[in-house]
Formats: C-alpha cells, sequence, structure tokens
C-alpha cells in the first residue's frame, strides 16, 4: 500500500465515534495534544455528550452531570429492577433476595474504566470502581446487608463520582473566592 492511497479524511471520520480514553482525556485537558489526535478528539467532543461532560469534570466546571445519575426507589423482595441514566451512559440492576442482601450492578460505556461510581443514600455512601467486563462495556457488583439497606432509606442514587483532578480543581476555585 502506497502513502498516497491512504484515506486520512476517512480515518479520523471513523474514528470520531470513538470515546477518549483517559490519557487523551487528560492530554486534551491539559492542551497538549497535537496533530490528527488533537483533530480525532475535537471531531469526537463535537458529537459525544458523554466525553463533553467528561471534560468539563476534568476541569472542575461541573459537578456531576445529570445526565449520569440515576434516582431509583428500594424495593421489595423477588425480582430484578432495572433503570439507566437519561443518556443510558449508566445502567444499574438491583434486586433484593430471599436472605434480605440487596445486590446492586452497575455498568456503562468502556471509556469510564477505572471510574468511580457512588451508590448514595440518607446516611449511606459506597464507592465502587468501574472495571471491564466486555470491550464495549465496564461495570461494578456489590451486596447491601439488610443494616446497609436501612441506612440507604427509600430511595437511593448512583452517580458518576467526580475525578480527584476535578475535585482539586473545584477546591482551587473555591479558596481562590
Amino acid at each position: 500500500m502506497d502513502v498516497h492511497d491512504i484515506d486520512i479524511e476517512g480515518l479520523i471520520a471513523e474514528a470520531r465515534f470513538v470515546h477518549l480514553d483517559e490519557p487523551e482525556l487528560r492530554g486534551y485537558v491539559a492542551d497538549t495534544l497535537r496533530g490528527l489526535k488533537r483533530t480525532r478528539v475535537d471531531a469526537h467532543l463535537k458529537l459525544c455528550l458523554l466525553c463533553e461532560t467528561r471534560v468539563a469534570q476534568e476541569r472542575g466546571q461541573t459537578g456531576t452531570s445529570p445526565a449520569w445519575r440515576i434516582e431509583l426507589a428500594v424495593a421489595a423482595r423477588g425480582g430484578k429492577h432495572k433503570a439507566q441514566s437519561p443518556d443510558g451512559a449508566l445502567k444499574c440492576v438491583w434486586q433484593i433476595t430471599e436472605d434480605d442482601t440487596m445486590t446492586v450492578m452497575v455498568s456503562a460505556e468502556s471509556a469510564l474504566a477505572g471510574r468511580t461510581v457512588e451508590i448514595k443514600g440518607d446516611q449511606f455512601v459506597r464507592r465502587l470502581t468501574l472495571v471491564r467486563l466486555t470491550p464495549r462495556r465496564v461495570g461494578a457488583m456489590t451486596s447491601l446487608s439488610s443494616a446497609d439497606r436501612r441506612r440507604l432509606g427509600k430511595t437511593f442514587s448512583i452517580a458518576l463520582a467526580p475525578t480527584e483532578q476535578s475535585r482539586r480543581g473545584s477546591r482551587r476555585r473555591r479558596s481562590r473566592r
């Protein structure tokens, strides 16, 4: 294959649909991406609310996007219950088993591998790290005891936790005020 036979425009067009990985995200925020990498990331961010929100979080411009939050109600025993965030980026399945434990499974797009989700209730917080399940999905699972469920309350939420870098950025902004 000759260099002149490579369809650069076609490659960029295809690549713009691939989510940003963590090095690309950090490079974009730090403004260190150059050339084709920068072009691909710019093109992708024009199309993808998920990655655009991740960039804003890395910059500390926003807390958790409402698009990445699921509000849930603790259900009665038996049966699986499903919910997802408005944009479909986070999905959750939960059930209460006969031994009165509650199993919560969360999944998300693979671009969020390594990120943390928080399960929050009245007097309860648990953080889970999303690990790769398939090439396109990541997820995490936890079991809550009946004591955990009492602390959880009647409703709870699952949301993508801010990154450490975005928390540091928002602390710096607050200290400047």
